[in-house]
């Protein structure tokens, strides 16, 4: 799948989050899109999940502008607060597969299983890992050709993260994109083929970690991009 955002910029009341951001996505694989705003990245995976529109300038899935039906390609979400809060994770996961006919049902069960999720949590009872665990099931359990986790890692213990990661590893398949926005830099070398670094709300620099050495690491590369 082809992502280009052409000259895109999104402003909230009056404040400008992207300027005028601009970069294309040709490959596939794992794709880190970092940055210390992450304001500026929750755009951007909004943006291109369809749950926003921009301010000014393009945005294309294969050359087409982006519609509704690339959304369906597009697994994303970004909280569950669009379920009622006396929901519990088993009502979720019968909603999802309601609105997604490749909502892949065994594949949730494995997947919560395997990160520990009780399908009898209510909604209103869930801490911020929680949540972020059960996003990531919900997400992977589709069959689509892009998968967009927005912070993975965020409010889980180091045990937890290193189940995630394993868990994004192992569902990673051929012909899929996974976009990644996380401030866990330390998983970055381990997880991504392709890092993007957005600053001032713009496109800064892209790597394809296939061409890197040893040295410099991501997290040399991040310390020189914003200190």
């Amino acid at each position: 799948m082809n992502i280009k955002f052409e000259a895109v910029s999104k402003k909230v009341y009056h404040k400008t989050i992207l300027d005028k951001c601009s970069f294309m996505l040709e490959m596939q694989g794992v794709i880190g899109l970092l940055g210390p705003n992450s304001l500026e990245t929750t755009t951007i995976l909004r943006l291109l999940s369809g749950t926003i529109l921009p301010s000014s300038g393009k945005i294309q899935i294969d050359y087409q502008p982006l519609q509704y039906h690339h959304r369906q390609q597009i697994a994303y979400i970004d909280n569950l607060r669009m379920f009622p809060s006396d929901s519990d994770v088993r009502a979720v996961i019968q909603t999802y597969q309601v609105l997604f006919p490749d909502f892949d049902r065994k594949r949730c069960r494995q997947l919560c299983e395997q990160l520990a999720i009780d399908l009898a949590w209510p909604l209103s009872s869930l801490t911020r890992g929680m949540e972020a665990s059960i996003l990531i099931a919900l997400t992977l359990s589709r069959k689509t050709r892009v998968y967009v986790f927005n912070e993975p890692f965020g409010g889980v213990d180091f045990l937890s993260r290193e189940r995630i990661l394993a868990i994004l590893q192992r569902y990673r398949e051929k012909h899929t994109t996974f976009i990644v926005s996380t401030n866990h830099i330390e998983l970055a070398q381990q997880l991504f083929d392709h890092v993007i670094f957005i600053k001032n709300g713009k496109m800064y620099r892209e790597y394809q970690l296939q061409h890197w050495e040893e040295t410099p690491t991501i997290i040399d590369k991040y310390r020189e991009v914003y200190e």
